[in-house]
């Protein structure tokens, strides 16, 4: 209980300096450029980094899918030990009595991980989509300084 309380408080420390890491990509920006900006690149913009935005929920998502992977190796890696140790003690150390049930899980640690790789893979493809498309806009603020 204690160490789930103390991943859920690293994870929130966590998501909170990605989300600040975000705000670092657009910080050659100058404030009264984003004042200027319309509400619909304020949108785009806030989809990566906002609290409860889309970029928000990916990254936590992925947290979560990390602890689920984690917490899926413990308990395989405890019903391997309990098996074996049941094995010793029916006198048949070859046999394995959990082993569908390890199987299963197992395969559920493989989808976690996939999960996690496609969360980041998201998470990246969001971050790098806004910034092209934000870089390509025609009328974000500060292009007419540019030129």
């Amino acid at each position: 209980m204690l160490i789930s309380k103390r991943i859920r408080k690293r994870s929130k420390v966590v998501i909170l300096l990605v989300l600040i890491s975000g705000f670092t990509c657009f910080s050659n920006i100058p404030y009264h450029a984003s004042e200027k900006m319309n509400r619909n690149q304020l949108m785009l913009l806030n989809l990566k980094t906002a609290p409860q935005s889309a970029g928000y929920y990916l990254v936590n998502s992925y947290h979560n899918s990390k602890e689920i992977s984690k917490d899926l190796e413990s308990a395989l890696n405890q019903m391997m030990a309990v098996d074996k140790t049941y094995a010793k003690y029916r006198h048949r150390p070859d046999d394995r009595f959990l082993q569908s049930a390890c199987l299963k899980v197992t395969l559920a640690r493989q989808t976690a991980q996939e999960l996690e790789q496609q969360l980041q893979d998201a998470f990246a493809e969001l971050k790098s989509s806004i910034e092209e498309t934000l870089i390509t806009d025609e009328h974000f603020p500060d292009k007419k300084r540019r030129k």
